[in-house]
């Protein structure tokens, strides 16, 4: 019988990625009115009326560019994409983004604190 366990490798400097990767979802990050976030939701909820698919992915809005810009920086918009595809432990997290497990473990948290 053949050992059915899925191997990691290293991947384009820093990234391990599962040998069988599954596809993320595409994601956008981004400032958004409050108007603005209610007419894209009118939007798909007619679409979805009408019985027609509506985009995949998902959209991380926020109304305050401060706030963006405090929540979002690039090491963890890299984590946030790394584990879209599936769930990680940290130790694997903070070594698929060669990082500090305790700077991962933190950024972790604040993105928890935020619902994402």
């Amino acid at each position: 019988m053949k050992n059915s366990k899925v191997s990691l490798k290293r991947k384009s400097g820093s990234i391990l990625r599962r040998v069988r990767a599954k596809r993320a979802l595409p994601a956008r990050f981004g400032v958004e009115s409050m108007d603005s976030f209610f007419s894209r939701m009118k939007d798909n909820a007619r679409k979805l009326d009408r019985g027609k698919a509506v985009e995949a992915g998902f959209h991380v809005s926020f109304e305050d560019p401060a706030d963006f810009l405090e929540v979002i920086t690039p090491a963890r918009l890299r984590l946030l994409r790394e584990i879209s595809v599936e769930p990680v432990t940290l130790s694997a997290l903070a070594l698929a983004l060669a990082r500090d497990p305790s700077a991962v473990r933190r950024d972790v948290a604040l993105l928890e604190s935020q619902c994402l």
